[in-house]
């Protein structure tokens, strides 16, 4: 009986009881599907390994991953897997072990660096004196993403304005859907009932209206109208995959229902918790309006001190002013981005993508409008973040001075004697 009930518990929706540990920041909405992190076959560590893959794998690769599979594939860094094997992801994230588990849902100690890069601090002048629990602060270096800390990518920022000459925002193109059904697209003789005349009329003005799509094109023939995210994937299959990979969607990634606002671990306003995160949260039925998207529908759950500034800061201002010239929540948390390979323009739905580690900001929104070492400075700082960077910013940031001394050190060394 006793093993009946017991898979019971494994089969059923809550699996919570079999858990040894609660999960990390990053997975704890879907701690109820344990198959999203061990598979269907429940494979050991290797069954895990894959389903790492799975998630991550794309973004490591967008990413560049600086640690890498062929990083460690070269066999001159074989004393290194001697150390800690980072060919396997468990190594350093171990989840049900909150005592153990840092930011990054990293499960190494915190000087973890030091095991492989000793040397730097004998070859380096500008490093000697650090701590060895410092290589991972803000503004410094990042074990997957480096891109934005490389040092020939700060030597060519060097000396940049706080605030470049000329601001640029990626325009956006609305890419408009053939005719879809020209035959029941509804007109203003037709009679309607009174109560979808404002629906009507807020349609007549959207982007579906323009890129002809009508009634029956969303709500298809369901009887109680409601308008799933599998329909409007029919037409925006992009921002659906990428709104799925970020925290707003991952539980409908792996089959559980759409995230509920009183899930969250940040602070949230009280009278939004009982809303779910769908399509129609940010994007209102009928009247699809990016301007509200961009904020206000944001700040309509969101309740923590950086998201409750915004509207005094600057960049609220000047976005108020002219959108290209300012920054909305979604300016920065889910910007629009061009494909290198087509030219295309979309917004990236994952509004996970750029905020661990922060300085992945950097190149994706900062540097349209600031110089690199400013938003660096900016972005290390939890204050400034936290008063939505009003406060005044000293642009001056360590990784930038090390990268002038050791500028200046090989220049020395350069020199004839």
């Amino acid at each position: 009986m006793i093993a009946i009930f017991g898979w019971q518990w494994f089969t059923g929706e809550d699996k919570r009881l079999l858990q040894p540990g609660p999960l990390s920041y990053a997975h704890h909405q879907i701690e109820l599907t344990c198959h999203s992190c061990h598979g269907d076959s429940f494979a050991g560590n290797a069954g895990i390994e894959q389903e790492c893959k799975n998630c991550h794998a794309s973004e490591l690769k967008a990413m560049d991953d600086a640690h890498g599979q062929k990083k460690f594939s070269d066999p001159r860094n074989a004393a290194e897997l001697a150390i800690l094997d980072a060919t396997k992801c468990l190594n350093c994230h171990q989840e049900h072990q909150p005592e153990f588990t840092r930011k990054m849902s990293v499960t190494q100690p915190v000087d973890y660096c030091v095991a492989c890069h000793q040397e730097v601090f004998s070859e380096r002048e500008s490093h000697r004196n650090l701590a060895a629990d410092t290589c991972t602060n803000a503004g410094c270096h990042n074990y997957h993403d480096a891109s934005t800390l490389y040092e020939n990518f700060l030597v060519a920022h060097l000396n940049e304005p706080a605030q470049l000459a000329t601001t640029t925002r990626i325009a956006r193109v609305i890419d408009h859907k053939p005719l879809l059904r020209a035959d029941r697209m509804p007109t203003a003789t037709e009679p309607l009932p009174a109560a979808m005349n404002a629906a009507h009329q807020q349609w007549q003005k959207s982007a579906h209206a323009l890129g002809h799509a009508n009634c029956a094109d969303c709500h298809r023939d369901n009887d109680n109208w409601q308008v799933s995210i599998e329909t409007c994937q029919g037409c925006h299959e992009g921002q659906v995959e990428s709104f799925q990979q970020g925290h707003h969607g991952m539980r409908v990634a792996v089959g559980l229902p759409p995230l509920e606002v009183s899930m969250a671990k940040l602070p949230m306003h009280q009278d939004a918790s009982d809303k779910v995160l769908n399509c129609h949260s940010c994007h209102q039925a009928h009247d699809y309006n990016t301007r509200k998207a961009e904020a206000d529908a944001c700040l309509g759950c969101h309740n923590d001190k950086h998201s409750k500034q915004w509207r005094a800061s600057k960049h609220a201002e000047l976005w108020q002013q002219n959108p290209d010239h300012g920054a909305s929540c979604a300016t920065c948390h889910m910007p629009r981005l061009v494909d290198k390979a087509t030219g295309k323009i979309s917004v990236e739905h994952n509004n996970s993508a750029n905020l661990r580690p922060n300085d992945k900001m950097v190149k994706m929104v900062c540097m349209n409008c600031h110089g690199v070492e400013f938003a660096l400075t900016a972005l290390a700082d939890p204050d400034q973040i936290d008063s939505n960077f009003s406060k005044a910013i000293n642009a001056s940031h360590s990784s930038m001075d090390f990268v002038r001394a050791r500028q200046n050190e090989v220049s020395a060394s350069s020199r004839p004697d």
